[in-house]
């Protein structure tokens, strides 16, 4: 993925997605290795520039994730 494309994706996914992402697709020693330093948004940030984590996976998770509620 284009550090361009990665960056617009990114932005749509909050830490708990980006935790998601990383549960699914990185090595378990990364996973914790992230979360003892506090940087799963930046694991997974670099993970899709890598394209460790596929551009349809990233898409499928926001798609998943809850709209807001405009009330």
């Amino acid at each position: 993925m284009t550090l361009t494309k990665a960056k617009q994706l990114f932005i749509k996914l909050g830490a708990q997605q980006c935790y998601d992402l990383c549960n699914d697709w990185m090595d378990e020693s990364d996973v914790r290795f992230a979360v003892r330093k506090g940087i799963i948004p930046e694991l997974a940030f670099q993970a899709m520039c890598r394209g460790e984590i596929p551009e349809r996976a990233v898409k499928q998770k926001i798609n998943s994730m809850p709209t807001a509620m405009i009330g």
